[in-house]
């Protein structure tokens, strides 16, 4: 009976830290800024994403290579401070199957990546209109046959938000990978978003329009991606050293929440332009290819 207790109060204290940060520093009603007043409306969720197999042109990788992605993440309970600060911390585990590859091949060793890292990320508020985000994302990046010695990495990175209007904002900043193949990647866009009604973001990595009719509950999109930085840490004693992904990806979205408890998703799209670059020898490339993904999200 005691131990029950304790699994309930602890319960009680992670969901109600959760509700309570949303309700100081993410309430939609005293917004000021459309990035950082959003409040959160999902806290962990699963996706599972088929590309179809593709010709990949090249001796030894096999003519209908697909992959699979399984991506895994949740939220922590937020801690805030009295200047506007709030400090989010996620867990994220990104699987990655590459499947067709040719028998016996020397690409066949490396058919499995794996990203297991936190993600931190400080959101500050409003110095003289001004927001700002910096973040870090400690973890493992590695194929998992005979995963390299040196596989741990801390990403870093920071933009400036500013508030045009509570509905309007721009921001811009850069993120930088140590030991990775590309050291910095540049985000900065521009957004608009009205909550429960509609969103719409140009930016780099990502574009989107979001729409969310029957008071927030359907949720329709479209949008296009573009990574640089999927980047593994290949074997001990492979002399290529690592592999990096780069891709694109166009895609239309519809996510339905279930009685405010979870919700379903569901994207279809086609990734083009994507590429396994190793640091020296040729590059591979991909055929486009269509895709499919279904997740499962939840809402509290």
């Amino acid at each position: 009976m005691l131990d029950r207790r304790r699994i309930v109060v602890l319960l009680v204290l992670f969901f109600g830290f959760q509700v309570g940060a949303q309700d100081v520093y993410r309430d939609w009603n005293r917004r000021a800024c459309p990035i950082l007043d959003t409040p959160y409306r999902t806290y962990r969720s699963l996706h599972i994403t088929h590309h179809l197999g593709t010709d990949t042109g090249t001796v030894g990788w096999g003519d209908r290579v697909s992959v699979t992605d399984v991506a895994f993440w949740g939220r922590f309970p937020s801690w805030e401070n009295d200047l506007g600060g709030e400090l989010e911390l996620r867990g994220h585990m990104d699987l990655r199957v590459l499947e067709g590859l040719a028998s016996g091949s020397r690409s066949d060793r490396q058919h499995s990546f794996l990203m297991l890292r936190g993600k931190a990320v400080w959101h500050q508020r409003y110095w003289g209109g001004v927001g700002l985000q910096v973040r870090m994302q400690p973890g493992i990046y590695t194929a998992l046959s005979k995963p390299s010695s040196r596989i741990f990495s801390i990403p870093v990175g920071g933009n400036l938000i500013y508030a045009i209007t509570p509905d309007v904002a721009v921001f811009a900043g850069v993120d930088y990978y140590p030991d990775f193949a590309v050291a910095f990647d540049p985000v900065g866009g521009v957004v608009y978003s009205r909550y429960d009604e509609v969103m719409v973001q140009l930016a780099y990595p990502e574009t989107r329009l979001t729409m969310r009719p029957y008071g927030g509950r359907l949720q329709l999109g479209m949008g296009a991606t573009f990574t640089r930085g999927l980047d593994y840490r290949l074997g001990r004693d492979d002399e290529r050293e690592r592999i990096r992904f780069r891709e694109n990806q166009a895609y239309g979205e519809l996510s339905w929440d279930t009685h405010g408890f979870t919700q379903i998703d569901l994207r279809a799209g086609y990734t083009f332009r994507r590429r396994a670059i190793f640091p020296e020898g040729p590059s591979i490339a991909f055929d486009d290819t269509p895709f499919v993904s279904l997740g499962f999200s939840a809402l509290f």
